[in-house]
């Protein structure tokens, strides 16, 4: 299994299927953990070298199930509830939500398919699909990102994209390679439609070797004060046993100063051999407000045990020249300084 079909199998949650042959109920989940070392840490008074056992790196640890009942006529009902968990301590993740990653039913056939419930804006199927995050052990978690550094309202939406409630979603099937899709998340206050209100849209292109899609968001704060907007365009390419990427975000708030960052992706995964892939992620993040901006490079190593099963090397190297370098998304250490460098090892398990 090369590591686009690894991440696909992981990621599959994140769709949501309108033809299926036949009735049934899956119960699926990813288990990841490892030890991550990291260079700087901050501490009172300076800071220090801090190893730790991150869990969910890789990628987010999860069970769920997901169920298809065929209606006749070439319609399906679907279902799928998703829970987050920490491994090392056994806690719920998403605020101890039951099911916080997702949680949605809906109908599809031929044309496609409509969910309702708490779903994934396409910020996220467009990284997963089209860009670095599709990478052999996940660069999502080692990626640039705000953190919630400028007060949450960035947060980590640059990468991530967002989970929408009340939402009601719309995907098409794919037609010579083309695929769209549309969301609108209802904010639910009675007098002020547009607090907690979203949206979200993407056209996607799948066929052959080339993957490439464009996807927005916009997000209103619970009052309904100001919108956060999210874009992504990004694409890859697999040539032979390499498959480059690259990806290009961007994010701006209406609220306060005016937040926003911009940032720039490229790289590419090799399948070195049967068991062995290899891949490396260059990223750049600029800042508005005249907040410096930041450089990481990425580089993962991973070897497959068996197809559900595999060991993997991530190493990180992050210079920030705004805030306290973070090389793991919202997991790992803060630094003291604007330098950070990480050293992970890690288990990843499907089932």
């Amino acid at each position: 299994m090369n590591s686009r079909k690894l991440f696909a199998l992981a990621a599959a949650s994140l769709c949501a299927g309108a033809a299926h042959a036949a009735d049934s109920v899956t119960i699926y989940g990813l288990i990841d953990a490892g030890l991550t070392r990291y260079s700087d840490a901050a501490v009172a008074g300076g800071s220090t070298s801090l190893t730790k056992m991150d869990t969910g790196v890789a990628n987010a640890n999860r069970i769920g199930f997901r169920g298809v009942e065929n209606l006749g006529g070439g319609v399906d009902a679907f279902f799928t509830l998703e829970t987050g968990y920490s491994l090392d301590d056994g806690t719920l993740g998403q605020g101890g939500l039951l099911f916080g990653r997702q949680a949605f039913v809906g109908l599809g056939n031929a044309v496609g398919s409509v969910s309702v419930g708490r779903q994934y804006d396409f910020m996220i199927s467009q990284n997963a699909y089209a860009t670095g995050a599709a990478t052999v052990a996940g660069l999502l978690a080692f990626g640039l990102h705000a953190n919630g550094r400028t007060g949450g309202v960035l947060n980590d939406r640059i990468y991530a994209g967002d989970r929408v409630n009340n939402s009601v979603k719309f995907q098409s099937q794919k037609f010579g390679g083309w695929s769209v899709g549309a969301m609108y998340g209802l904010g639910e206050v009675a007098g002020n439609s547009a607090a907690g209100r979203s949206y979200s849209a993407r056209v996607a292109y799948d066929d052959g070797p080339l993957s490439a899609g464009f996807a927005l968001t916009d997000l209103r704060d619970a009052a309904g004060l100001y919108s956060t907007r999210i874009y992504g365009l990004g694409a890859n390419y697999q040539w032979g046993a390499v498959r480059p990427f690259a990806l290009v975000t961007r994010v701006r708030s209406d609220a306060g100063a005016k937040p926003g960052a911009d940032n720039y992706e490229i790289g590419a995964t090799w399948a070195a051999g049967a068991l062995v892939d290899l891949s490396a992620g260059a990223q750049h993040q600029s800042r508005n407000n005249g907040i410096g901006g930041a450089d990481q490079l990425t580089l993962v190593a991973n070897y497959k045990l068996s197809r559900r099963t595999n060991v993997y090397a991530v190493a990180a190297f992050l210079r920030d020249k705004g805030y306290p370098a973070q090389t793991t998304a919202a997991l790992g250490a803060v630094a003291g300084d604007g330098s950070q460098n990480a050293l992970r090892v890690g288990v990843r398990h499907l089932f």
